[in-house]
């Protein structure tokens, strides 16, 4: 149908030329038999490209292993975004027990930056030899 309204309008315009050629319909079939044999020969064309073009696309180094290696890599990526916000919670946690605990402050005070209280007294001991 496409194909029939597309050689229409092409024949329209090869008549309608000024220097008196005519289109593509002055072959030995003429134009009712050129339409009718590109109505034959075009889907057998388009389904020959199909068939040859889309395996070569598809098992191309673009296609179907590329497809497979982007989902390998989005598998990775989901995997380390659920490690990160498990941890995420793990530091929510703890900034909540050194907001609320006094203890937990204390505690990293001493050993971490080496602070004692007003009261205590400290021994230092040369490293042994």
């Amino acid at each position: 149908m496409i194909v029939k309204r597309l050689f229409q309008a092409f024949d329209a315009r090869s008549v309608a030329r000024s220097d008196g050629r005519s289109g593509g319909g002055a072959g030995p079939r003429g134009s009712g038999g050129l339409v009718a044999f590109v109505e034959r020969v075009l889907p057998i064309g388009i389904m020959a490209v199909a068939l040859v073009g889309a395996p070569i696309l598809i098992f191309s180094p673009e296609g179907l292993p590329r497809l497979r290696g982007l989902e390998r890599e989005m598998a990775s990526v989901e995997e380390e975004n659920t490690r990160l916000e498990r941890e995420i919670e793990d530091l929510r946690g703890h900034v909540e027990r050194l907001r609320d605990d006094p203890a937990a402050v204390e505690r990293i005070a001493r050993d971490d930056l080496g602070l004692v209280r007003r009261s205590e007294v400290v021994f230092q001991f040369p490293p042994r030899r």
